[in-house]
């Protein structure tokens, strides 16, 4: 047989080898999903024309597209990657943005505590951190005179529940803001897994929420009741 039948013969046959449509697409890569791409400066350039002063009213929260600002009770989504990989699509809410000088700078940091809350020893461990500028305004929507914006994709260590060796495992997520006149603000949301080692959350889109997890809301710069 001819090299060039043997290379039409192996064409055909090439689809008999695959999923015949029964192959599972693989999912996107969250950096695909992330505003930014997961890419970007980290820093802002701070405009000393910027009159305004005081602190920022900051709020955080997630969501891939609209935000949720976390309240007392929640429990986070965790989305899985292909790889193996857990990540939030978090976000902020800003309750008094400048609007003559627009643009972001966000960190978003997570962190676990394995023991006791009333341990005075026990320390924070960094799980998850992300800093990035927006200067965009497709990038945000403002609603009741405040900023959000959400989507951005902060990978992970791990699952949270995978810690803690069946005692409660403290979660926190913060998110540290400053905007083009120089003006700060963090918003804080903490909650509580008990019996940590065991299984949370679902996969992306899901109710992350098990019987047995507890959210606390400790308080942000801003009002924290509402969600969008």
């Amino acid at each position: 047989m001819s090299r060039a039948r043997t290379h039409a013969l192996a064409l055909t046959m090439l689809p008999l080898a695959g999923c015949f449509g029964l192959c599972t697409p693989a999912p996107p890569d969250p950096c695909d999903l992330d505003p930014i791409g997961c890419g970007g400066p980290e820093h802002i350039e701070v405009d000393a024309s910027c009159p305004l002063e005081g602190e920022l009213q900051v709020e955080v929260g997630e969501g891939e597209d609209a935000l949720h600002v976390f309240v007392g009770g929640d429990h986070p989504t965790l989305h899985y990657g292909g790889q193996g990989g857990v990540h939030m699509a978090l976000g902020v809410r800003v309750g008094d943005p400048s609007k003559d000088y627009p643009g972001l700078e966000i960190h978003f940091k997570v962190e676990l505590r394995e023991c006791p809350a009333d341990d005075p020893g026990c320390e924070w461990t960094s799980f998850a951190s992300r800093g990035l500028v927006i200067t965009d305004d497709d990038l945000w929507t403002i609603t009741g005179g405040a900023l959000e914006t959400t989507g951005y994709i902060v990978v992970l260590d791990g699952d949270p529940s995978w810690y803690g060796s069946g005692g409660d495992v403290l979660v926190k997520i913060e998110a540290e803001v400053k905007d083009r006149c120089g003006r700060t603000g963090a918003g804080l949301f903490e909650y509580t897994i008990e019996g940590g080692g065991g299984t949370y959350g679902t996969e992306t889109g899901g109710d992350s929420s098990t019987s047995g997890d507890t959210g606390t809301d400790t308080g942000t710069a801003g009002d924290s009741s509402g969600s969008a």
